[in-house]
Parts: structure tokens; sequence; C-alpha cells
């Protein structure tokens, strides 16, 4: 009965189907997508509403270190329409969630529990690799982690039809070797990740570009925002074609609207986007690809980009444009980063390797941005200063002098960057610019009014 009520809510789509609620789509402005309130209406009084209810409470808990108040978890059983109740946050109260996680890990850990193990990147190619061997280099493509919820409702990625399985090839191995040369940085001779390329062998991430520009290679690259679809739900239309069901994380600003109302805004995930192209005269094979880079779960670093499908619903708005030595630049700033967030989180035994303490991926993006534009367009922002500055000044005193110019830029671009965990001059303009549609665009009714308020603020 369920999965019949979502298709034939599925077909309906562009009719003029619309509810209330936060989440409710505009109609006409999202394809290939039903209304989170509209499936929460058809699943009402059904046990597969508690299903998600539960799954939707544990994930609040397990990523952003949330408690749903027991009366919110009774009122959405009874109500399935209220879960959207539990998705608005303050940056206060995301702070003390992560402050949350964190305390009851380090709490676990002083009592002696087991630590967990560390979560690596899947790795491909081996500790010496030639660029010449791509096409000999295996690659088996992720299928996607895509599960059933309850009939007729899914949560999860699915493979990106729209990217051959070789150009995925290219952007997974091409994000390997950026990370794993950024990951380089102090280990031992013996222990380097070594890139041969055109009779050169290199360890460096900065190094091994400069061989790439030698022979014809352009990178460019992007800051970005777009909404963090954390929970990933779909279904399915009658057709067989798969829709998304848009679920987000909304964000306070502290600016009212026109009714009186909190404006809230969906909170957004920032990547820096770069795309690395040959000319005519690169050595062949060619590693053309594109990588994006930022602070996951559990791991900071590169990324490929495209190999699963992205929402359509999720937007995608370009905060900045880099010239090819800003991306450069950019490209060595991130490894040096990843490695400093990298090294603070395990030493200090932190779990998720540090999200929500020394940032989350909008102030890790947020840094390479003030670093190479002086600007910064994220909303919301947890940047500490506390926790990642001591790596940098010690890293400063040591031997090694080849990473002090990013060093120096690093540590000036975290002190410039605000935290939005008390009111700040900047937090209004920033929640305005990190909306990833244009005016009118906005599939919520609720990020319109939102961006009339904070127009106006």
């Amino acid at each position: 009965m369920v999965a019949a009520g979502v298709s034939a809510l599925s077909a309906r789509l562009g009719a003029g189907t619309v509810g209330g609620g936060l989440l409710e789509l505009r109609p006409g402005i999202v394809k290939d997508a039903v209304s989170l309130p509209t499936v929460l209406k058809q699943l009402a009084g059904s046990p597969q509403a508690d299903t998600l209810i539960t799954s939707l409470v544990a994930e609040l808990k397990a990523s952003l270190g949330v408690d749903v108040p027991p009366a919110l978890i009774a009122a959405a059983r009874a109500n399935p329409e209220r879960v959207v109740d539990m998705l608005v946050f303050s940056p206060q109260q995301m702070r003390a969630g992560f402050d949350a996680l964190h305390a009851q890990h380090q709490a676990r850990q002083a009592a002696g529990a087991p630590a967990k193990p560390a979560h690596t990147k899947r790795r491909e190619l081996p500790q010496t690799w030639s660029t010449s061997t791509l096409s000999q280099t295996p690659y088996q493509r992720p299928a996607g982690d895509k599960k059933d919820l309850a009939p007729g409702l899914a949560r999860g990625d699915v493979p990106n039809a729209k990217l051959s399985d070789a150009q995925a090839k290219q952007n997974t191995i091409l994000a390997e070797v950026f990370d794993r040369l950024a990951d380089n940085v102090g280990k031992p001779k013996a222990e380097r990740f070594v890139v041969e390329h055109n009779g050169g062998r290199f360890t460096s991430l900065p190094h091994f570009m400069k061989a790439l520009k030698a022979d014809g290679y352009t990178i460019e690259a992007k800051i970005t925002h777009r909404v963090a679809d954390f929970f990933a739900l779909k279904t399915t239309a009658p057709n067989g074609m798969l829709l998304d069901v848009p679920m987000a994380a909304l964000v306070k600003t502290g600016v009212k609207d026109a009714a009186g109302h909190d404006a809230v805004v969906p909170a957004v995930h920032s990547e820096v986007v770069f795309t690395l192209k040959s000319s005519s005269s690169s050595k062949q094979p060619t590693l053309d690809g594109d990588v994006k880079w930022y602070q996951g779960v559990p791991n900071t670093g590169f990324f490929p980009c495209d190999v699963m499908r992205k929402s359509t619903w999720a937007g995608t708005t370009t905060a900045a444009v880099l010239d090819e030595a800003q991306a450069t630049r950019a490209l060595a700033l991130c490894g040096v980063l990843s490695d400093v967030i990298q090294d603070v989180s395990a030493r200090k035994g932190l779990l998720m390797a540090g999200y929500g303490v020394t940032g989350v991926c909008n102030d890790s993006v947020a840094i390479i941005q003030s670093a190479i534009t002086g600007a910064v367009t994220a909303y919301p922002l947890f940047m500490r200063d506390d926790v990642l500055l001591p790596e940098i000044a010690s890293r400063l005193k040591d031997a090694n002098r080849a990473d002090d110019g990013a060093l120096k830029a690093l540590q000036a671009a975290i002190g410039a960057v605000p935290s939005d965990d008390k009111p700040n001059p900047t937090s209004t303009k920033r929640a305005l610019a990190s909306i990833p549609w244009a005016p009118g665009e906005a599939p919520f009714a609720s990020t319109e009014a939102a961006r009339v308020a904070l127009s106006g603020a």
C-alpha cells in the first residue's frame, strides 16, 4: 500500500500537489523528485513510518550528536510530518552536538574501551605507480549503498549513469594520487608513495604538479556549495525511474522573516573542485580527471568527482573560479591542510578523524577560499582556531622549510575564518551566499522566504 501510494504521488508531480512544511517542494521547480512531506503523509499509521523515524534519530545521533527529545519522537510517530521538526537546528545546537559526540568518545577511551579501528580510504595503487600503466591498473567501480528502508522508500547512493566507467576510473586514480602524495609529508622515505611520470619520480604534490605542467597539462579549480544530502532518500516512479526525496538539515540564521518566523537555510556541503586537462603534447596515456577536496567523515582529502549520482534537487553554486596560478596554489594548500588535520586528529585520538572539532567540510574549504581569494561564503562554520593552530606553529619551527609558505598562508586564513557558534557580522551575508540556487529557483518555499529575509537584513 505504501509503495503504491508513493508511486501515485510520483505520477502527480507537477500537477499542483502541494502540502505544508519547511521541506515541501514548490511545484514545477525541481524534476525527478517527490516531496518529503508528501511521502510522510503516505507513511502515516504504517510500520514503515517508524522505520524511517528510527533510522533518522540514529543518523542524527551518529552524525551530529543530536539527541531528539522523546516527546518529538512520539509526536513524529503519531504524525510523520513532524519528522521535519527534527531537522531544524541553530549553529549553537550543532556545535553542542559535535561537542557531545567527542566528549562521549573521550569518556569511553578514558574508561578503557577498545579503540575503534581507523577507517582508511580504499587504495588501488601500489606504493610505486607509473602513469604509463594507467590502462593496466585494476579498477572496480563502486556499486553504491542504496538500501530499502520501507516498501517504496530507499536510502543511499547509486552510480552516476552519465559518467563512463573509464572516466570514473581516471577520477578515482587521480584522487588517490593527489591524496597519497599529500600524505607523504613527514613519512620516512621508504614509506612514501611514489609516482613515476615522463621519466621522473615524484613524492610531493607540488613537484608532481610541476612535472604535469611541463608535460602540457593545465589545472582549473572552483569553490562550490550544494545542499548536504546526508540522508539520500529515494523512491521509484511507476515507470521505474528513481526519484529523489529531498531531505535537508535546516539551519537557523538568527534573522526573522516577514511572518516573524526564523529564516532557515539548508545546510550546505562545500568542495574545492579541481579539473586536470592534458594537451596534444602531453605524454600518453593522459590523466585528465576531476577531483574534489574537503574535510569529510571520516577522512579529509581528495575524492573522485561524479562517480555517484548527485541528487537532482541539491543545487550547486560556484562561489569562486580560480585561475591556473590560484588553482595550483590551492592544490598545494589542500594537501598541506589535509596532513595537518589528519595528524592532529590521530594524535588527539579524535572521533570521526576530528570532524566537528577540527572543522567540517565548510570550514576546511573556507580556509582554502580565504587563503586564495580573501573571501568566505559558506554557512554555517564551526572553526576552532585552538585545535589546528598549535600544530601549524609546531611545523613552522621544524627543520622542514619547504612547506613554510603554505603553513603561514593557512595560519592566516584560519585566523580570518569566523565561527557561527556565536553571532558575528558576516553570518547573514554568508547564509545568503551559500544558498545554492538562483533567486526563484529554490525547491523549498522556506528557502525563498529566507532569501527575502536575509536580503533585507
